[in-house]
């Protein structure tokens, strides 16, 4: 029974190593232990004399096993780890376009399709986080590496700092550096596509005040565990609150810079600004980057720049109306793309929503301009698991 034991840690402690977004606050309540199964063994068993003498004891846990697939995880009474949870992520669409009524198409886009894990260490201060994405187009040598989403420690140091050391997003402005569970429509704008949207080694400092949050990081340059160590990465983000003292009182206005810089296979920065307002069930955004050098999923010369604007309602608790209009042009050759996004979401909980999104684009590239229907969802097994 002590090999068993060693070896059920060992086991997790893996799973939970090589199983998208931001990382949330871990509840550790038990909500619900109806439904615990209890193993009676007889007094004097030999087994149950062994685990009792066990040096490692991990107690015993405060719901079943299903717990580990909702929100609130799986806790330890004791042992290096207290909290364990794992969840599946979904977020695609099936995209039909159309240029012409000679030129159709019709595909399947499975942009998020991940294996997420959540560790929660007996500090209560040190959390594992771990995603990989089965379904992930790969670009470079190694496929198992890039389609690993996040990998990373995050340590807190006090009430309003943290520390990230490993692989994950790399914040070049708002939208490139938040996970898929968090975007308002199907695709990320273009200046997030281009600049943003990928991962790298690096080491992080987060910081949530009542007036001001930020994120500053240093990074190896990488892309999703590829060519490491090839030159480094400098990115910061800085976020004002000017409303704060309001409470809530006028809404809440953000606005705020970044600035992503380094060198690999060639030199790169990228500033921008962004801003934010949000009140009631109205919502707003624009953030504008410009760029000298590209650092995005592949590294590219030259200088370009881009925005985008959002504005939503909820007409509904369930119900958000959206509307984007979308900017990118490479000043190299002039060339200029514009998105005009119209679109509906229906959301079933917090992290599972229905959307429908139409998109109208024009492109300097192609006189024919391409109508885009976006039929996505985003599906998150840990919500869904509370409701059974």
């Amino acid at each position: 029974m002590k090999k068993s034991c060693c070896y059920y840690f060992l086991i997790l402690s893996l799973f939970s190593i090589n199983t998208c977004s931001a990382v949330e606050e871990i509840d550790t309540k038990n909500e619900n232990n109806s439904d615990v199964i209890e193993l009676k063994i007889e007094e004097n068993n030999k087994i149950k004399t062994k685990i009792k003498n066990f040096p490692q004891d991990f107690g015993k846990p405060t719901g079943s096993y299903f717990d580990m697939f909702r929100s609130s995880g799986y806790t330890f009474e004791k042992g290096l780890i207290k909290n364990q949870k794992f969840r599946y992520f979904f977020h695609g669409a099936n995209l039909f376009n159309a240029r012409s009524d000679k030129d159709l198409s019709n595909t399947t886009q499975f942009i998020a399709n991940e294996l997420q894990s959540v560790t929660l260490f007996s500090d209560n201060k040190t959390i594992l986080m771990a995603g990989f994405n089965f379904s992930r187009n790969t670009n470079y040598s190694n496929d198992f590496f890039e389609k690993i989403s996040f990998l990373f420690l995050d340590k807190k140091i006090n009430k309003n700092q943290n520390i990230l050391l490993g692989e994950m997003r790399v914040p070049i402005g708002i939208e490139g550096g938040i996970p898929s569970s968090t975007l308002k429509l199907v695709s990320r704008s273009q200046i997030a596509r281009t600049y943003g949207n990928y991962v790298s080694n690096g080491i992080q400092n987060t910081g949530k005040y009542k007036y001001i949050d930020y994120n500053i990081g240093f990074y190896d340059a990488s892309r999703f565990l590829n060519n490491n160590f090839d030159g480094y990465e400098f990115a910061s983000l800085i976020t004002f609150k000017p409303l704060e003292k309001f409470n809530g009182k006028y809404g809440s206005l953000k606005i705020g810079g970044s600035i992503d810089t380094g060198d690999s296979e060639n030199a790169f920065t990228i500033t921008g600004a962004h801003a934010s307002y949000n009140y009631k069930k109205f919502y707003a955004d624009f953030e504008y980057l410009y760029a000298n050098g590209n650092s995005g999923v592949y590294y590219g010369q030259g200088r370009s720049h881009g925005f985008y604007t959002t504005v939503s309602y909820f007409i509904h608790p369930k119900i958000e109306l959206l509307g984007r209009y979308d900017f990118f042009q490479n000043l190299s050759n002039n060339n200029v793309s514009q998105e005009y996004t119209a679109g509906i979401s229906y959301f079933f909980n917090p992290q599972t929503k229905l959307m429908l999104n139409y998109v109208f684009a024009k492109n300097d590239t192609n006189p024919i301009a391409s109508h885009k229907i976006y039929i996505g969802m985003d599906f998150m097994s840990s919500y869904l698991m509370d409701l059974l």
